[in-house]
């Protein structure tokens, strides 16, 4: 399977996303269509064997919408910002033309209402010919302005996909035929009906439609500052090293295998290994740690991190689009894309939303006509209001705000949520399982005792230790191959080598078979640990070395728990989350790593199948979350439902997560569930006043009012309340961006 993110142009409501993600869905080969309204992206997931881009291109545009595809070569960020900035121009244009011009109506068609001066040759008493004649002028030349209202909202009328702009459409162009006729009637002597013309109300409403999209698409903007600024931090100019001199060039001309200085206070262009020098180097902007990192030779460094005091060569290993940056970038840009479950509600009413109100306009307007004896003026006035003031905009912008504001946030502070599904669910978290070792401990072992049996060689125990641990990643296995550089004892060459996960390592040395791990590895292998009792009863973390399957040796390692580990734990406590602790280290250590961060629920000596299982077992009652940072936690991590990586674990943990901390820190895990709580509450809030909007303002437009002697709803009102409603859920996500997590 294949994910895409695909541009999309002309999506204007709630209603036109559905539109796309179905004509998507229908498509061979797609396992999942989403988008995303506030950046106007389409993500799929597809088979590429079934169905290629230029099929899902094809389809959009047959729905009536347009599509690009946005892939690694591409400058992606540019080509949204041209977009908008492209539509905020577009919309600002033609509000600045549209204001112009219904000025004048508005002032004619309520001037002598309210008493205001004008020139008796064109009021509607003295001169009612020019006084329409001129109103029907401008107002014609607004909706000629606004064309793109009609020819793509009656588009997707005849298509059967109605959206937003079929409403206003219909609504203003509703008012504005039914002017026509009444100007008909008026040159044909009924000069009386001057009162009963609405071109006003249909240019103000388009007016005001246009300022409501050009507010509401500058405030969408600011929805991915957080990506800009993660994009800005790289620099545009690098120092080039050639064999005649060192020339500065664009950062965009730089090549794999270039080499480039880079000289204190300036940040690396991009990804490489240092080739000679040295400095100090804050990668904050990546790592969320605030202690600069040495950099050296064979060292690798990072596209817009910042050299601090030195200076150094580097040969350059990722450029452009393959950096460790826009890697990140990517990753987050693809979570905004997806949906979050509460998401699904909206998308569902959206479906439905337009098509009922146009049907919901009808039927009102014919009920008044019918039951209520009105007047077709009435009656239109009614529709009117119905039409303009209906708003799924402000239903699709609820939920894909909030969360790219959330996602920006937390990309922001080292937290990486791979999609929406992630950021909600965290916040309904009732459990949190903790790895022990790289998770609560710092995972950086110390070989603390090396006890032998029978006369064994110490020296040669350990060199037998660390030859066979050599192909290992694990911290244990790293701090017995250290222990023996230490000592400088050479690591020899080792033979069928097979890490059984959760137990140890078995392979040949010498022609000899060796075991190196926990008990239950040489259990299996049916070595006799029972002379061993004594000599462990005191160590926290055993090590069992076997030689032919005979126990020559026990290590005893340690590790010290992470400074923050404690207070992240008590922190998440008192969110109100239960705290668990999964290892496969000894009961020992684990109840005494337990007791010093106040974890009373504790399953030790468990494999890596036995974690899923256990977390299988604790989903039955809880929604549960697990953070791991190894091999060993990768299914564990798939089992519950939310995994988060630390982000000094390994790869196939990090794959497994929906969730990755930049930082090796508890404290993140902390910051994670605060920001999706936020979030989660942000988004109810903006469902809540998008639901409330629509059904107090829908009953109103139909004549609530009025019915109980109120007065009717002005369209123009109508028009206004609607563009406001979306500004109003855009704004409301935006205070994400100042919450304190």
């Amino acid at each position: 399977m294949q994910t895409d993110i695909f541009l999309i142009s002309g999506m204007v409501c709630a209603a036109c996303g559905q539109t796309v993600e179905k004509a998507v869905q229908k498509l061979i080969g797609v396992q999942k269509a989403q988008v995303n309204l506030a950046n106007n992206q389409l993500l799929v997931v597809y088979d590429t064997d079934k169905l290629t881009t230029e099929a899902i291109i094809l389809a959009v545009v047959q729905s009536g919408y347009q599509a690009k595809l946005l892939n690694e070569e591409d400058d992606n960020h540019q080509l949204q910002q041209k977009q908008q900035e492209e539509l905020l121009k577009n919309y600002q244009q033609h509000f600045i033309i549209s204001a112009l011009l219904s000025i004048p109506v508005v002032y004619l068609a309520m001037a002598e209402m309210f008493a205001w001066p004008l020139p008796l040759w064109v009021t509607a008493s003295y001169s009612p010919l020019i006084y329409t004649s001129v109103q029907f002028v401008l107002s014609t030349l607004v909706l000629i302005s606004n064309h793109a209202f009609y020819t793509a909202g009656l588009k997707a009328l005849i298509k059967r996909h109605p959206n937003m702009d079929s409403l206003i459409a219909l609504g203003t162009g509703g008012a504005y035929l039914s002017s026509i006729w009444t100007t008909i009637l008026i040159f044909k002597g009924q000069h009386h009906l001057t009162m009963s013309l609405y071109y006003e109300a249909t240019v103000v409403v388009l007016s005001l439609v246009l300022l409501g999209r050009f507010l509401e698409q500058k405030a969408k903007g600011k929805t991915s500052q957080a990506v800009m600024q993660l994009l800005d931090l790289a620099p545009k100019k690098a120092r080039l090293v050639t064999d005649e001199a060192e020339v500065l060039v664009d950062v965009a001309t730089l090549k794999v295998g270039d080499i480039i200085r880079v000289l204190p206070g300036e940040k690396i262009p991009v990804d490489g290994i240092v080739i000679c020098g040295q400095s100090q180097v804050d990668e904050a902007m990546l790592t969320g740690e605030s202690q600069p990192v040495l950099k050296q030779a064979q060292s690798k460094v990072y596209a817009a991190t910042l050299n601090q005091t030195g200076s150094f060569e580097f040969k350059a290993t990722k450029v452009g689009q393959q950096t460790l940056l826009a890697e990140l970038v990517r990753l987050v840009e693809q979570a905004q894309s997806t949906k979050a479950p509460l998401a699904r509600l909206a998308d569902k009413i959206a479906y439905f939303f337009v098509p009922g109100i146009i049907l919901l306009a009808f039927l009102t307007g014919l009920a008044w006509l019918v039951i209520g004896h009105q007047s077709l003026t009435f009656c239109l006035k009614i529709m009117l209001g119905i039409l303009v003031i209906a708003c799924p905009c402000a239903l699709g912008l609820a939920t894909p705000t909030a969360i790219m504001v959330g996602i920006g946030q937390g990309a922001k502070k080292a937290i990486l949520f791979k999609n929406g599904e992630a950021l909600e669910k965290l916040c309904h978290v009732q459990k949190v399982c903790l790895d022990k070792t790289g998770t609560i401990t710092q995972g950086n072992f110390k070989v603390v005792a090396n006890k032998t049996l029978g006369g064994f060689s110490k020296k040669l125990a350990l060199q037998l230790a660390a030859s066979a641990e050599q192909n290992s990643e694990h911290p244990i296995a790293q701090a017995l191959i250290k222990e023996a550089k230490k000592q400088s004892l050479p690591l020899l060459a080792s033979d069928n080598f097979e890490a059984l996960v959760g137990k140890g390592i078995s392979c040949q040395i010498e022609q000899k078979e060796v075991l190196i791990g926990n008990q239950r590895l040489l259990e299996e292998f049916f070595v006799d640990v029972s002379d061993a009792k004594e000599l462990t009863s005191q160590m926290q973390s055993p090590i069992y070395l076997a030689l032919n399957k005979q126990l020559v040796a026990i290590f005893e390692i340690s590790d010290a728990l992470k400074e923050d580990s404690k207070q992240a734990i008590l922190n998440l406590q008192k969110l109100g989350l239960e705290v668990v602790m999964l290892t496969g280290d000894n009961r020992k250590v684990a109840a005494q790593i337990a007791q010093q961060v106040n974890i009373t629920e504790v399953y030790s000596e468990v494999t890596p199948k036995k974690k899923a299982q256990i977390i299988q077992k604790l989903q039955r009652r809880d929604s549960v979350l697990m953070v791991g940072d190894g091999i060993n936690d990768a299914l564990a991590l798939s089992q519950a439902d939310v995994g988060i990586a630390i982000g000094s674990g390994t790869d196939i943990a990090l794959e497994s997560a929906q969730i990755i901390l930049q930082r090796n820190s508890l404290t993140d895990v902390v910051k994670a569930v605060k920001l999706s709580q936020a979030t989660v509450k942000n988004i109810k809030e903006n469902l809540f006043w998008a639901f409330i909007y629509n059904l107090l303002g829908i009953p109103i437009a139909m004549g609530g009012l009025y019915l109980f002697g109120g007065p009717l709803l002005n369209p123009m009102i109508g028009a206004g309340a609607m563009s406001l409603s979306s500004l109003c859920v855009v704004l409301n996500a935006l205070r994400l961006r100042f919450k304190k997590i």
